[in-house]
């Protein structure tokens, strides 16, 4: 079987609940997401004791590389580096599972597919001029967030450099942990 280190949306990945991790706070996991993680026992069943320690010790890695690369900072990060998080939403959303579609592991974000991938590819996406607390914040359309935010109504196009940061892990880890992929193994980004 060959290793590959997937970074993909999945939909499943995308439509997982909206808890935000951490020490006594749920989990914000989808029970399709928590199903796939390598110690469930029907993971095991499927690829082997073995294959499941490699994917799960390469997930493990690309995840670790990819968390460490986000800075905390209310600044916004200079493009193309890796982008800041002002909350650390970001950095625990980073997880890995398997995918039984294509045998291998899925690594990155899973709770705003959308935004993940403007970050990795950037673009161009309409957003809502919003206030909170009298500063100026942009909300996707459609979202109504808290009691407390005023929508203006008045849409403006926002451009997002392009950040890679689930990419950058990927290839950083195949060249300094090169002994932990295996060999002929696969690497796919998003697009």
């Amino acid at each position: 079987m060959s290793l590959s280190g997937r970074l993909q949306s999945k939909a499943g990945f995308g439509r997982a609940g909206s808890g935000s991790g951490g020490a006594g706070r749920s989990s914000g996991f989808s029970s399709g997401v928590k199903n796939a993680f390598f110690d469930r026992p029907a993971v095991i069943a499927e690829i082997g004791k073995q294959a499941a320690a490699s994917l799960s010790r390469t997930g493990a890695l690309v995840m670790t590389i990819a968390r460490r690369s986000i800075r905390r900072s209310k600044k916004h990060s200079v493009a193309p580096g890796p982008p800041h998080t002002q909350t650390g939403f970001l950095k625990e959303d980073i997880v890995f599972s398997y995918d039984p579609q294509t045998k291998s592991v899925v690594i990155g974000p899973y709770r705003c597919p959308w935004l993940n991938i403007l970050m990795e590819k950037g673009g161009d996406v309409p957003m809502e001029v919003c206030y909170y607390k009298l500063n100026r914040i942009l909300m996707k359309p459609g979202r109504r967030g808290n009691s407390r935010i005023v929508h203006t109504g008045q849409m403006i196009t926002a451009h997002y450099a392009p950040r890679p940061f689930m990419s950058r892990a990927l290839r950083v880890g195949k060249e300094r942990y090169a002994q932990a992929f295996a060999p002929g193994a696969v690497a796919t980004t998003f697009g």
